[in-house]
C-alpha cells in the first residue's frame, strides 16, 4: 500500500493493490467480490480474520497441552491399526 494523500491527520488516500486486500481479507481465490469506485472496503475486518486466527490456534494449543494423555493413546491407537493393515496386506500378497 501506498499512502498518496492526506485527507486530515487520521485520514489518508491509499493504492492499494487486488492482491495486498485479498491476502489481508484472506479472500483468496475470487472469493473477494470485483471492486469498482466508490466501493468500501472494512480492513477491520482483516484484522478481525487475524484475531479469530489466533485465537483459535491458543485455543488448540491449549487443547493439545490439557489433553496429552487422550492424543498419546489416539496416535497409540492409529499405530496399532497401521500395523495391523500393513500385517493384513503382507499375509495377502503372499496368499
Amino acid at each position: 500500500m501506498e499512502v498518496i494523500g492526506e485527507i486530515d491527520r487520521d485520514e489518508f488516500i491509499c493504492k492499494v493493490s487486488k492482491h495486498e486486500i485479498e491476502k489481508f481479507m484472506n479472500l483468496y481465490y475470487n472469493k473477494m467480490p470485483a471492486m469498482k469506485v466508490g466501493d468500501s472496503i472494512d480492513l477491520g475486518a482483516g484484522y478481525d480474520f487475524a484475531m479469530q486466527a489466533r485465537d483459535a490456534m491458543q485455543a488448540t494449543n491449549k487443547f493439545i497441552e490439557e489433553n496429552q494423555q487422550v492424543i498419546k493413546a489416539i496416535m497409540e491407537g492409529i499405530k496399532v491399526i497401521g500395523l495391523m493393515e500393513e500385517e493384513s496386506d503382507d499375509q495377502s500378497s503372499t496368499a
